[in-house]
């Protein structure tokens, strides 16, 4: 055999390296569900709005807007809320 491979040190898999990789996957899966609940609900908005500009009745808009709201709302409040600081929760009148 011409190369030889190296062999390094064993990579120890300790409880906070699994519980971050976990985290971290955890919060990517929630990120890509909550973009495409987000997207999906932008273009079924433009769909709509765009049918009922050319029916001229906005009363499908309406009512899918009911419907769409409080989940985009949801979403956009949970990654907008307040910056959390090394798992505290940001509270300025603790400090």
């Amino acid at each position: 055999m011409r190369y030889q491979p190296k062999i390094g040190e064993d990579f120890l898999l300790s409880k906070e390296v699994t519980v971050a990789k976990t985290q971290h996957l955890t919060e990517f899966t929630r990120s890509a569900i909550a973009l495409l609940i987000v997207v999906a609900a932008i273009v079924v908005l433009l769909i709509t709005a765009a049918v009922c500009l050319y029916r001229g009745d906005y009363q499908a808009l309406h009512s899918l807007w009911d419907v769409i709201a409080l989940p985009l709302g949801g979403i956009i409040c949970y990654y907008f809320r307040g910056a959390n600081t090394n798992g505290q929760k940001d509270n300025a009148s603790a400090a």
